[in-house]
């Protein structure tokens, strides 16, 4: 009787009543997120040199730039200093995130049946591909930025232009009339700072306006005719305030700094 219920079950039709997935479908899932993954890196890639110091900033335009401050301190003993930065921080968690977003079609097509693995290798699979989307997103910042969280972007930009207004020594003139001119590219930010000399005529209206001139052109992809307006703007107010003697002496070099970090 045992032998003749083995023979049974070595030879008797087995099945699922669960479907499986349709061809079609699978072919349609993996078209539609490889259409748009391809999409999302060329958008990436078209929107890089936007966070790249000196292609946003070629040699002619810092020249422009160099001009106005110049030009600015020529009517004013108050000191002019502009920073350009690519990023004001590495921000780990957004590039923590844009790696698992990367990582995602390899887990889908794993889901989906396109992955023939074992489980382990299946999870080092995935761990492979969420190093290289963490080394993507570190070095295409595009890749991070849809990612960041705009507050902190805020925070370490104002920190960062503080850091900068100590080390370029503004807060060290006689008549406390340093101004610093500063832009953050990865961060997309703007900040215009006086020392407390000059701070004390003009108030934040006028730092506002300023940042103001600089953010409308930035926005409209002409990030040197804002930063030069920004300075035509601080040089006006300080001229007016304090104008140049003809004892005047520059105690800080007219300077553009222009860096990665």
């Amino acid at each position: 009787m045992v032998t003749g219920i083995a023979a049974l079950a070595q030879t008797g039709a087995h099945g699922s009543w669960e479907p499986a997935a349709p061809e079609t479908w699978r072919v349609i899932a993996s078209a539609a997120l490889a259409l748009v993954t391809l999409l999302w890196i060329l958008r990436v890639l078209a929107r890089g040199a936007r966070y790249r110091a000196l292609g946003v900033l070629g040699e002619p335009e810092r020249e422009r730039v160099r001009a106005a401050i110049a030009k600015a301190e020529a009517g004013t003993s108050g000191e002019l200093v502009v920073v350009v930065l690519e990023r004001s921080d590495a921000h780990v968690s957004a590039r923590l995130v844009a790696a698992l977003y990367v990582v995602l079609p390899l887990g889908l097509a794993a889901a989906l049946g396109f992955v023939a693995a074992p489980p382990l290798g299946i999870l080092g699979l995935l761990a492979a591909g969420l190093l290289a989307g963490y080394g993507l997103a570190s070095a295409l910042p595009a890749l991070s930025r849809s990612f960041a969280s705009e507050a902190r972007m805020t925070h370490v930009a104002a920190e960062q232009a503080l850091v900068e207004f100590q080390s370029q020594q503004l807060h060290e003139t006689a008549a406390r009339t340093g101004v610093l001119v500063f832009v953050s590219l990865y961060e997309r930010r703007a900040i215009v700072m006086g020392d407390k000399g000059i701070h004390e005529k003009v108030g934040d209206a006028h730092w506002s306006r300023a940042r103001d001139l600089l953010l409308d052109s930035a926005a409209h992809g002409r990030l040197c005719d804002g930063i030069v307006s920004a300075v035509e703007e601080c040089g006006r107010v300080l001229a007016e305030h304090f104008p140049r003697s003809a004892d005047d002496a520059n105690e800080l070099p007219d300077r553009l700094i222009v860096r990665r970090e």
